[in-house]
């Protein structure tokens, strides 16, 4: 539920669509999709570049029904800001418990009383992982973004961010196979440069659409025993009826 943002600017519908294939998998799909658009619980936020060691951010559910996040910025060292806020959701998926993950779509309704950057983000392990960007800014009121499908990997930002603002992907990658660990998903919001200033955002409509892998259950030792002690009476007896 979108609610009147007190900026100046048309009110346009924004939104964030990313998908992602990941490859080498194979069986019967399933879609799982997650949705917020009050806001009302279970999103925080976590600052995963701040090379200058700036105040970070915060975010807060406002009672019109979106989340209103804030990045803090300062002026310290010679690059000033360059703050990175994951803002992630009550939405996670286990791939080790609950299946392989095959892509991953997400979107959302944004908007910036000044001008903010927005990345669909994934964090797992303690590593961040962002895909795309989505600028919005104060003047053109909701934005619309859409960032194709690719199999382009997705970037694990926080390793290699350098104090210049530059960063190249590291290494880590998600593991959306059977043996990869809990996922959680967000947008994150990014600015940078400039002197003290805090730059406002705002997220609606969050969405994430998951095609995944079923876990098939394997039958414990046990249970296996006990199919077949079954099976083994079960011709016993039919050998007794055909003696008779």
């Amino acid at each position: 539920m979108r609610g009147i943002i007190p900026f100046a600017g048309s009110f346009v519908r924004a939104s964030v669509t990313v998908a992602v294939a990941a490859v080498g998998l194979a069986g019967s799909l399933q879609a799982q999709s997650f949705s917020d658009a009050t806001f009302a619980t279970g999103w925080s936020q976590s600052t995963y570049v701040n090379p200058n060691g700036c105040s970070g951010g915060s975010s807060v559910a406002e009672p019109a029904g979106y989340l209103h996040v804030f990045n803090y910025n300062c002026a310290i060292g010679p690059y000033q800001g360059f703050v990175h806020n994951a803002n992630l959701g009550p939405f996670t998926w286990n791939p080790s418990t609950q299946g392989a993950v095959t892509s991953v779509s997400m979107s959302a309704d944004l908007a910036s009383a000044s001008a903010m950057a927005f990345l669909p983000v994934l964090r797992q392990g303690g590593n961040y992982f962002a895909r795309g960007t989505a600028y919005a800014y104060a003047a053109d009121g909701w934005v619309s973004y859409n960032a194709p499908e690719t199999n382009t990997p997705w970037c694990n930002l926080f390793p290699l961010w350098s104090a210049a603002g530059n960063y190249n992907c590291g290494p880590a990658q998600v593991d959306f196979t059977t043996t990869g660990g809990l996922i959680e998903f967000g947008i994150a919001s990014a600015n940078s440069g400039g002197s003290n200033y805090v730059a406002e955002g705002w997220i609606d409509n969050y969405n994430v659409t998951l095609a995944t892998i079923p876990v098939v259950a394997t039958p414990e030792p046990a249970s296996l025993v006990l199919l077949g002690t079954g099976l083994f009476g079960m011709m016993a007896v039919v050998r007794r009826r055909a003696r008779v």
